[in-house]
């Protein structure tokens, strides 16, 4: 058994090793979600998938980097792991018609719009 794989439970073992399409992890606090996801990610590393062939989206920035560091750790390759926030940002900055507003631009958008 590889090394990412050791120490995982039965659930764990069985999302790490699930080879038929994409996977959503879905338990609560506590339950070694990271652990599994990590798992996974190194497992399929191991069996040869390039790290551009990864993409890991989770909730924080925290989260995102502690898989990083971790796959790192276990297989000495980077992955992108990044926040739903910050993937749809960068999607949308793809666009050449999308524009971001903060505060102040949209102040000044309501001023025009009022007058």
């Amino acid at each position: 058994m590889s090394r990412a794989l050791q120490g995982l439970n039965e659930q764990q073992l069985a999302a790490a090793t699930y080879h038929t399409g994409p996977l959503s992890i879905v338990a609560g606090a506590g339950s070694g979600k990271t652990k599994t996801i990590v798992a996974r990610t190194a497992n399929l590393m191991e069996e040869g998938a390039e790290p551009e062939q990864i993409l890991l989206v989770t909730f924080t920035n925290k989260a995102a980097e502690e898989m990083r560091e971790r796959i790192y750790g276990l297989v000495g390759l980077d992955v992108t792991a990044t926040t739903f926030h910050s993937l749809c940002y960068r999607i949308l900055l793809e666009q050449k018609s999308f524009t971001i507003v903060d505060e102040s631009d949209q102040r000044t958008i309501l001023k025009e719009l009022v007058k």
